[in-house]
């Protein structure tokens, strides 16, 4: 019994090891140039920010069995957001989007992308369904791009979590990634 469930469970790692390295999509990476020109645009110069709302989009309540980081419930987090004047704040759990305070004006659903142990994650903004496709073992360029395309698939706004944080995110990584919108 335990040789079978050793077989079983090596079988296991050898098919995730086969299917991210082997069969994940190659992309052709553009050539990155830096910014060249006179002029680098400020698209809010001219904004009048009085009227600015203070928003906090990424925080974790306690989840998953209390796995990951996160105290209290999300209506705990979003009390204390509130308290601080916060005009929008999201409960971003892994995996998970919160909708406890969905009726409110303000809601936006958010979760963090992401179960793999280097922290390769993405916070996702305005999505309406998780995406479960991650790749457990250290990420290549190309399974970082495979990701970020399925999310753009069907969510509007991807932020690079956390990109130093165990080199998630490398400096090759970010000259040659496209699909985000944020870091």
């Amino acid at each position: 019994m335990k040789t079978l469930l050793l077989f079983g469970v090596a079988t296991l790692i050898l098919m995730l090891v086969v299917s991210q390295y082997f069969f994940c999509p190659r992309f052709e990476f553009e050539a990155r140039s830096p910014f060249a020109g006179p002029v680098l645009y400020n698209p809010y110069q001219s904004i009048d920010s009085t009227n600015w709302v203070k928003c906090n989009f990424h925080a974790h309540a306690k989840a998953w069995r209390g796995v990951p980081n996160g105290k209290g419930n999300a209506s705990d987090i979003h009390r204390a957001y509130g308290s601080l004047n916060y005009g929008i704040h999201c409960v971003s759990n892994y995996q998970q989007i919160d909708t406890t305070n969905s009726a409110d004006a303000g809601f936006i659903p958010a979760y963090e992308h992401g179960y793999n142990p280097a922290k390769t994650h993405q916070l996702v903004l305005g999505g309406n369904r998780v995406l479960w496709l991650d790749y457990l073992f250290p990420q290549t360029t190309e399974n970082k791009q495979n990701v970020l395309n399925r999310l753009q698939d069907s969510q509007p706004v991807i932020i690079l979590n956390h990109p130093k944080i165990r080199d998630g995110y490398t400096e090759g990584d970010l000259q040659r990634l496209t699909g985000y919108d944020c870091m």
